[in-house]
């Protein structure tokens, strides 16, 4: 397990590689419970003996019912599994490398962000880049892909964000050949 930053130190991102065979889904559930552990341990919280249940709301958000203060937010992908943990709504993506696909920008992406990928010097990794980013946002919100896609614009100077949906903050990392991507929203659930 490794652990990114994340924006403020307003919560905990881990990563994992996903051996070949592995199961995607049981190696994120996996790393949410060891990382529970350690974000707990971080933020002075006891967690109960036996794993943490996760439950999904009706938009397919995960969330954890004995622990109401903690958000979280799983991706995996083939080779990765990513967990981020805060005490505010946030969301995370974890995409490896693939090629550009015209369909999904012509739907999803916002016509500046169009103009971006055709003079990208590598339009395949500003892709997968600005899509990360698009669904760590609209895991955060609980939208899904049904929203507007094209109206979360983002622009990128390299791996840093220059502008984005306002209302949250957005990291982008490299690991190795993946692109994981976290959105942190700036009002605490708690507030």
């Amino acid at each position: 397990m490794t652990t990114l930053p994340v924006p403020e130190d307003r919560g905990q991102l881990f990563v994992r590689r996903i051996p070949e065979g592995a199961s995607q889904h049981e190696t994120a559930h996996a790393l949410l419970q060891e990382g529970l552990r350690r974000y707990a341990r971080q933020e002075g919280f006891l967690l109960p003996d036996a794993p943490v249940t996760v439950a999904y709301a009706r938009s397919g958000k995960p969330y954890l019912p004995q622990l109401p203060d903690v958000q979280c937010s799983l991706s995996h992908c083939k080779g990765l599994a990513a967990v981020l943990l805060s005490r505010f709504v946030c969301g995370v993506d974890a995409e490896g490398e693939r090629p550009l696909r015209a369909g999904v920008v012509r739907r999803a992406f916002a016509p500046e962000e169009a103009r971006a990928l055709a003079c990208a010097p590598d339009p395949d990794a500003l892709f997968v880049r600005l899509w990360t980013l698009k669904e760590a946002y609209t895991k955060a919100t609980g939208t899904g892909i049904a929203c507007d896609m094209k109206a979360l614009c983002f622009s990128l100077d390299g791996d840093t964000v220059q502008s984005a949906p306002p209302g949250a903050d957005f990291v982008l990392h490299r690991y190795g050949t993946f692109t994981v991507s976290t959105c942190l929203l700036h009002a605490s659930p708690l507030s």
